[in-house]
């Protein structure tokens, strides 16, 4: 599941009663790339390891998800709630929607973001 353009529309893979039921889920070792996540209610879930390239987070409720070891670059967050994360060595390479105050947060929280043409912008541990 890749798409070629980030400007092509994310791939189906959950119904949009299905996204609303994905809290508690755990994803391992997948590759979801392009998966379309928009409006999905993710609280609480684990990805871990799971290729995540290209997904549409748009409106996702993340609060509590465990993202560990994923690849989400190119993956797209506008309007999306975090809190209570773990991003533990995971990439957020040229993202798109974060606001500033959640790209800290993404690394205070253990993930890494990569702007485009240019290595890690920012990486605290704690």
């Amino acid at each position: 599941m890749t798409r070629s353009s980030p400007d092509q529309p994310a791939v189906r893979v959950f119904t949009e009663a299905e996204k609303r039921e994905l809290h508690g889920s755990t994803f391992r070792e997948l590759v979801l790339d392009g998966a379309d996540f928009s409006d999905a209610v993710l609280q609480g879930a684990t990805f871990d390891r799971v290729s995540l390239r290209g997904c549409d987070f748009r409106r996702a409720d993340l609060r509590g998800a465990a993202i560990l070891g994923c690849d989400l670059s190119g993956s797209r967050f506008d309007e999306a709630l975090l809190g209570g994360n773990r991003f533990h060595g995971s990439s957020f390479a040229e993202v798109a929607g974060l606001t500033e105050e959640q790209e800290g947060y993404v690394c205070r929280r253990g993930g890494t973001l990569v702007v485009q043409g240019g290595g890690p912008r920012l990486r605290l541990l704690r």
